[in-house]
């Protein structure tokens, strides 16, 4: 489990501690909720978003990609930008590659479909932060291809996911 850390750790780096061992599967949701009740300023809500979609479970992947791609099933007050990002920041995770594998191919279409029904500035938080960077992998680099050929975004959306796929 979490031990508790030493009262006087800035809260920074408290929740920096919880997110690896969140993502390593060594905490539970509960144990994120204690860390938010804590903190429960902006900063709090953000990280704890975070460490929400890192959990290695299906239910919490599958609870953050809806928040992050399906608008409709996700309430307004959770939309801001800051715990778009946040959640998009905690999803993705090179150790649990076998968990997201189903979603890599999911990205691309979802991408498209954020940009079209959310908006500009949503599709532009997903691709800078909610890109599957840990997928290294000539799939993921095709999947990203056919996306700017098949449908191309706008040109702000195109440039930042033609970039993220060159560094890809």
């Amino acid at each position: 489990g979490f031990p508790d850390l030493a009262p006087d750790l800035a809260p920074d780096l408290r929740w920096r501690i919880l997110l690896r061992l969140v993502v390593l599967g060594e905490v539970s949701r509960a144990r994120i909720d204690q860390e938010h009740e804590r903190d429960s300023g902006t900063a709090g809500r953000q990280w704890a978003a975070r460490c929400r979609a890192a959990l290695p479970e299906p239910a919490a992947k599958q609870a953050a990609w809806t928040a992050m791609f399906d608008a409709a099933q996700t309430p307004v007050s959770e939309l801001s930008g800051y715990l778009l990002t946040a959640t998009a920041k905690g999803f993705w995770h090179p150790e649990q590659a076998e968990l997201l594998a189903d979603y890599v191919p999911r990205y691309f279409p979802a991408l498209l479909r954020a940009a079209a029904g959310r908006g500009g500035a949503t599709a532009r938080v997903l691709a800078q932060h909610g890109f599957p960077y840990h997928a290294v992998n000539e799939a993921t680099f095709q999947a990203g291809e056919r996306c700017l050929k098949g449908n191309p975004p706008a040109s702000d959306l195109r440039r930042l996911l033609a970039d993220q796929l060159a560094d890809l």
